[in-house]
């Protein structure tokens, strides 16, 4: 965040334990992401592999994941994005067409180690690519 706005990006970053002079404390799952807020929203791998995670053991929480997700994209401006990685094929493939566009981006070929091919095949689904959704301007 300290690198960004230092080159004039206005960046709000949200962590539960960031110094409060990086980034907003709080918790992906109980954030209050607004709706039409942001240009784009930046996920590292956290929320992923914990979406995955849940989505797998079939769990309650897989439910409160999902509902964030959605949450996240509600919050984007028109033609802002949501990027994230490892990708979430299970709900990118539910998002309907007419809002939203998921652009899948391979990754270098140095992050394809085992453990990334290893958790793809006990996940049964392709995780190891960025996943660029955009939010689309609706014309009328």
């Amino acid at each position: 965040m300290r690198a960004l706005r230092a080159e004039g990006v206005a960046a709000t970053g949200l962590d539960r334990e960031a110094p409060e002079d990086v980034a907003l404390v709080g918790d992906w799952l109980t954030f209050p992401f607004g709706q039409d807020r942001w240009g784009t929203i930046v996920s590292h791998q956290a929320f992923s592999l914990h979406f995955i995670h849940q989505h797998l053991a079939q769990g309650p929480e897989a439910f409160a994941y999902a509902r964030v997700y959605m949450a996240m994209l509600r919050s984007l401006k028109p033609g802002g994005r949501l990027v994230y990685v490892p990708g979430l094929p299970f709900v990118e493939s539910m998002l309907p067409a007419s809002t939203y566009r998921c652009t899948k981006v391979p990754l270098p070929e140095a992050m394809l180690t085992e453990a990334v091919h290893a958790l793809e095949r006990a996940a049964g689904f392709e995780l190891a690519y960025a996943a660029h959704v955009e939010r689309l301007v609706l014309r009328s």
